[in-house]
């Protein structure tokens, strides 16, 4: 029986992600410092900690993918914010080699 509450327990989780964007928009860091206000004041002052080097942060859908994706997601972005010349010709000769492969 503890063991059909568990298991219906996640798939109610993995149902609820479902609704959620895979990326979603950026947001303040006060938003996740108001989430713990609360409860932990280590993680209030890391997240304060946080926001003198990072302007915002993405909630991703928790899906077992959501690593790669929020890294991924990142380094693009950062690419196109930083307009870094030489890591987009690294990403063209990526391409134009697979191109050769298949």
């Amino acid at each position: 029986m503890l063991m059909y509450a568990f298991c219906s327990s996640v798939r109610g989780t993995r149902e609820s992600e479902k609704s959620k964007p895979y990326i979603g928009d950026k947001e303040s860091l006060d938003a996740l410092k108001a989430e713990y206000m609360n409860g932990s004041q280590v993680f209030v002052a890391k997240i304060s900690n946080l926001q003198q080097q990072y302007g915002g942060m993405r909630r991703t859908r928790g899906d077992g993918n959501c690593f790669f994706r929020s890294f991924i997601y990142g380094y693009l972005e950062w690419l196109l914010v930083h307009q870094q010349e030489q890591e987009c010709q690294r990403w063209d000769m990526l391409r134009s080699l697979s191109a050769a492969v298949a």
